[in-house]
């Protein structure tokens, strides 16, 4: 008789132990029902320097490779958050705060002063040369077909980079996924770890 995982309440067999295909179906869909219940959000984290222009004409443009939820941009004193949805904001500070314009895109935002009586750079969160840090939540896909980057994601795992190769059929099937660059906390002898180039070498991508 199998003993059974104190979370997910998964199948452990012992070496006597027989089993059927219904006890994996059943641990699958467990596995499935657990991740998705722990919600599909990320946080980009990233920084950018300002370039001095600003007003209802200069707005400032930050592409972030996401459409995101929401965003948090901080410098010293100076501080804005923005909402999906929203098309205003305010930069706020320790004295004072202006009314940004919002215009929200697939992969990021940009904002603008609305044309008060005063309109200057470190207003708009883009004083030339400074550095500002934001933080984006944005949702990541776990149910796309094919969608390896949110799959991984769901377990933990973060891609930077990847390509399609085709690989020789006596090596591995093909086509396959390969990382340039993945984490993988407390994992050894995944097949998703980081190729090097002996290993690459010799394979032409998918076209």
């Amino acid at each position: 008789m199998a003993n059974y995982t104190a979370h997910y309440h998964l199948h452990q067999w012992e070496p006597e132990d027989s089993f059927l295909r219904r006890d994996f179906n059943e641990d699958f869909q467990k596995i499935d029902a657990g991740l998705a219940g722990r919600g599909d959000c990320s946080l980009l984290f990233g920084s950018y320097v300002g370039t001095g222009t600003c007003g209802p004409s200069e707005p400032t443009v930050l592409t972030l490779g996401i459409p995101a939820k929401a965003l948090w941009v901080s410098c010293g004193s100076r501080h804005a958050v923005f909402l999906r949805g929203n098309t205003q904001a305010v930069n706020f500070s320790t004295s004072d705060g202006e009314l940004l314009e919002v215009e929200w895109t697939q992969d990021g935002l940009s904002w603008k002063l609305g044309g008060g009586l005063y309109n200057h750079d470190y207003q708009q969160l883009n004083e030339a040369g400074t550095t500002y840090y934001y933080a984006a939540l944005y949702q990541e896909s776990k149910k796309a077909p094919g969608n390896t980057r949110g799959l991984l994601a769901s377990w933990g795992l973060v891609i930077r980079t990847q390509r399609i190769v085709k690989v020789p059929s006596t090596r591995v099937p093909s086509p396959v996924l390969l990382i340039d660059q993945v984490y993988l906390p407390e994992v050894r002898g995944s097949v998703f770890m980081e190729p090097s180039p002996a290993l690459i070498r010799g394979f032409s991508p998918i076209t």
